[in-house]
């Protein structure tokens, strides 16, 4: 890929306000589904042609002469909105879009045929391009935005766990470095460090709610709640028909300056 520095250029560019796309929607619609279908549009900034005043103002100035992109590159500040404007009119009706991804899933073998077969006739009319090696037709579970869905709900990707393997920064040189500029060759810091490695790369599974257990009362929702003087955490949870609580959604934040001084009390119940 040619990577071009833009920096001046979109200093001139307006860019496009569009909402980005919410990712707690997306997943929340693929969690718990028996077929998937997940794609990546090949080429993806490349798909999309420049008119002859664009292709000026995206000029590549290099030893050898200027070179006039005749293709979307990467780079110019508008880009990104533009081009999610363009995968979600092509096909946000038949799945869910995320810049130049495309996934859904379904229960139903027809009715998951049916919207297949409506993305790639998308593709026909749009002019879009599969990648083949990225795409995956009936599978039990595909990866978004660096999770895996499937049935179960959603678990993090596996390249996460390979930080078990990652060192701790104990030379000279690695210390000096930010974020570890503060950091200790100790005994705490050291279990602290190996500690923060485990729950990063915890497989730990979000599951997709079941609104009407929880509307009758037979497995309403829990809500817990933790506050410390620097962060509070929140999760919300419900429990399988075999009584096992599993999570549905979790966050935390820090408190800022004014909010450090609060009492505990008035912690918790912010957190709440």
């Amino acid at each position: 890929r040619i990577v071009v520095d833009y920096r001046k250029c979109n200093e001139a560019l307006t860019p496009i306000a569009l909402p980005a796309p919410n990712q707690e929607k997306i997943f929340h619609n693929l969690k718990g589904k028996k077929l998937y279908f997940g794609s990546d549009l090949s080429l993806a900034y490349n798909l999309a042609k420049l008119d002859k005043q664009t292709q000026r103002l995206l000029a590549v100035v290099t030893h050898a002469g200027v070179y006039l992109p005749t293709r979307l590159t990467l780079g110019p500040s508008p880009a990104p909105g533009w081009f999610q404007a363009q995968t979600e009119a092509a096909f946000g009706h038949l799945s869910e879009v995320f810049i130049d991804d495309i996934g859904f899933g379904e229960d139903d073998l027809d009715v998951f045929i049916h919207r297949m077969i409506g993305v790639f006739e998308a593709c026909e009319s749009s002019g879009a391009r599969l990648s083949l090696t990225k795409t995956f037709i009936g599978a039990d579970k595909i990866e978004v935005l660096g999770h895996i869905v499937d049935e179960q709900g959603m678990h993090p990707s596996p390249a996460k766990f390979e930080l078990q393997n990652v060192a701790a920064p104990l030379k000279d040189y690695e210390l000096k470095k930010r974020p570890f500029a503060e950091f200790h060759s100790d005994e705490a810091a050291i279990a602290a460090f190996e500690a923060l490695k485990k729950v990063v790369s915890r497989n730990a599974v979000l599951i997709k709610p079941d609104y009407d257990a929880a509307n009758t009362w037979r497995r309403p929702f829990e809500v817990f709640t933790e506050a410390s003087q620097h962060r509070f955490a929140w999760a919300i949870c419900q429990r399988t028909a075999a009584g096992q609580l599993r999570v549905w959604k979790c966050s935390t934040h820090s408190f800022d300056k004014t909010q450090k001084q609060w009492s505990t009390l008035e912690r918790e119940h912010y957190a709440i």
